[in-house]
């Protein structure tokens, strides 16, 4: 057996005592080396025999005794005040009990036993007394969270009994989680939570605990928050700060602000903050915190924006060119918050202006009538915003569609005449044809449609037909009547064998007309012929030749002319007939020409004379 685990017996034989068998003499110790807790209290067991005939009168211990001298009594060592405690039975008892043991206390210790007897004492062996303090292990290595982490409780020296300890996190005992006899601590999968103070004591002297050490449990942020001042609904053109809050061990080594509509950072810091916020502020934001083990996000927090409506816009439904009689939608739409309270419709066709509430401003039937600018009003408690204008226009196919002519009324032979087709229509219209009342296939295309050289077989009923993308309409007929010319000429032989020649050149107004037209024109042709038969063919065409002539050159005086007239039609009618000199009566032929035709009445209303 060791000498910690047995007693031993020893027996001492004071040379003071003589003629005395050693063998009477006898101390037990319980143990000769003792290693004890700072704080606690050490037993130190003694049993003793003594020889017949003695009285023992005091026991008591002593440290470190120098030979030839007396050690005093512990009791009487101040350092020991309060501390020693000793048998109440002497007469074999001789245990020793020391409390709240320091480590000062580190000493031999030896009973002294006193007899009745001067010459008779006894000093025992000692017991070698070791004070330790418990020790948690340190760790080295980061602990990081969901690993194992062991603690292990030690001692300068090994405790004798091999006493029962117990483990404490933040001076509170963790039952359970002890192995070894509670020399080690064993923590499987770590989290933050296993953080913190631990430390270990005896069981059964509790309130002795070993200096903690502490447990740094690395983990990623944990907790993460998001929170907002002055308040998560803002007023337009105010500020807010958004504050991230988490727990992570190292620190947090950087924050990342996100707005959920957004997939890349909108700042980044501890705090964010938004100045002279806008709508376009308002919306959901979180946070990310990030050390070295990882990340995590904050719950998303929404920011309204508060103020009067904004992005006001009308909208049409249908889109496109609108047709007359189409069924339309005007829509306002705005974004506000709170909501829109009232919207209000306006209108304004360059005349007239109204105005209808409601989101929705319907038109049954359009026409040009709804024609004209639109917009909306949107109003919450904080104000109102106009949308820009919308302008509707309703098309349609071409409607009230005439035809005019140029010149108007009679037209002549070999004249010329415009006609133009008048439409309205929106859009304007695109292409014009021209028909001729009986004739398949069009005489013409585009607004106007000209005849120049008319002759009579241009005559007849013509209209136009005008067309855009949305129809087409046909105007009413018009009636183009063509007139021939009517030419009498009237000859005259003068006495002296001079003839006069009257042309009248007129223009019928046709068949059933109750009007004549007549131009005259007196044109005075000498004959130098003398009889007759001087008035040849040969001398008709050399008259014919000066009348064309002084026509270009406008010989003709006051008188009007038309520089188109064909000599030769003028005198086509005319026919030659020689009279014999002795019926002649020029006189006669004048004065039946005079009562035929009054001059004074034509050239009154005419104004057309020429005297040569």
């Amino acid at each position: 057996m060791g000498q910690s685990h047995k007693s031993i017996v020893l027996i001492i034989v004071l040379s003071l005592i003589q003629g005395v068998s050693p063998q009477q003499w006898e101390v037990k110790l319980g143990h000769v080396q003792i290693c004890a807790v700072s704080g606690s209290s050490v037993v130190m067991p003694c049993s003793f025999t003594h020889p017949p005939g003695l009285t023992v009168t005091q026991v008591y211990w002593v440290i470190d005794p120098a030979r030839g001298a007396e050690s005093p009594d512990l009791c009487d060592n101040p350092e020991y005040s309060g501390r020693v405690q000793y048998s109440n039975d002497i007469k074999t008892n001789c245990t020793l009990v020391l409390n709240q043991v320091k480590l000062s206390d580190a000493h031999t210790y030896h009973t002294r036993i006193i007899t009745d007897q001067s010459r008779e004492k006894w000093l025992s062996s000692g017991v070698e007394l070791t004070i330790t303090d418990l020790t948690v292990s340190e760790i080295r290595e980061p602990v990081v969270e969901r690993q194992n982490a062991e603690l292990s409780c030690d001692s300068a020296c090994t405790l004798t009994n091999n006493p029962l300890l117990v483990w404490k996190k933040d001076g509170k005992v963790l039952p359970g989680k002890q192995t070894n006899n509670n020399k080690k601590l064993l923590l499987k999968n770590v989290r933050p939570g296993d953080q913190g103070d631990y430390s270990c004591e005896l069981k059964d002297h509790t309130g002795l605990p070993s200096k903690p050490v502490k447990l740094n449990v690395m983990f990623s942020p944990k907790n993460t928050t998001l929170s907002i001042k002055p308040s998560n609904v803002i007023l337009k053109g105010s500020s807010v700060t958004l504050t991230c809050s988490s727990d992570a061990n190292p620190p947090v080594q950087s924050y990342s602000w996100y707005k959920k509509s957004m997939s890349s950072p909108v700042g980044s810091g501890q705090q964010y903050s938004i100045t002279n916020i806008s709508s376009e502020d308002g919306g959901q934001y979180y946070c990310e915190a990030r050390n070295k083990y990882g990340a995590e996000n904050s719950t998303a927090v929404s920011i309204t924006v508060e103020g009067p409506p904004n992005h006001t816009s009308a909208s049409v439904r249908p889109s496109g060119d609108l047709k007359e009689g189409t069924s339309v939608t005007l829509t306002c739409s705005s974004d506000a918050t709170p909501p829109v309270e009232n919207f209000t419709w306006f209108y304004s066709n360059g005349s007239t202006a109204s105005q209808v509430t409601g989101k929705y401003y319907m038109i049954g039937q359009g026409s040009s009538e709804h024609n004209g600018y639109y917009y909306c009003e949107a109003k919450n408690k904080y104000g109102a915003r106009n949308s820009t204008d919308v302008y509707l226009m309703f098309y349609y196919a071409p409607r009230n569609t005439s035809v005019s002519m140029s010149p108007s009324g009679e037209i002549v032979e070999g004249s010329s005449v415009t006609l133009t087709c008048n439409s309205d229509a929106k859009p304007p219209v695109e292409s014009v044809s021209w028909f001729k009342v009986n004739e398949s296939t069009p005489v013409g295309s585009g607004q106007q449609y000209s005849i120049t050289n008319i002759s009579s077989e241009d005559g007849g009923h013509y209209y136009c037909e005008a067309r855009n993308k949305y129809g087409a309409e046909n105007s009413s007929a018009v009636l183009m009547e063509i007139h021939a010319h009517l030419c009498s000429t009237f000859a005259v032989i003068t006495e002296d064998h001079s003839c006069m020649i009257y042309i009248v050149i007129g223009a019928s107004s046709g068949c059933g007309l109750l009007g004549l037209l007549f131009v005259v024109c007196c044109i005075r042709v000498r004959c130098r012929a003398r009889n007759s038969e001087d008035i040849s063919q040969p001398s008709l065409d050399k008259m014919k030749a000066e009348d064309s002539n002084k026509m270009s050159n406008n010989d003709y005086g006051d008188c009007t002319f038309d520089y188109n007239t064909n000599m030769d039609s003028v005198y086509q009618t005319f026919e030659l007939k020689a009279p014999d000199d002795d019926d002649f009566d020029d006189d006669e032929f004048d004065d039946e020409f005079d009562d035929e035709f009054d001059d004074d009445e034509i050239y009154q209303n005419f104004e057309a004379q020429c005297n040569y």
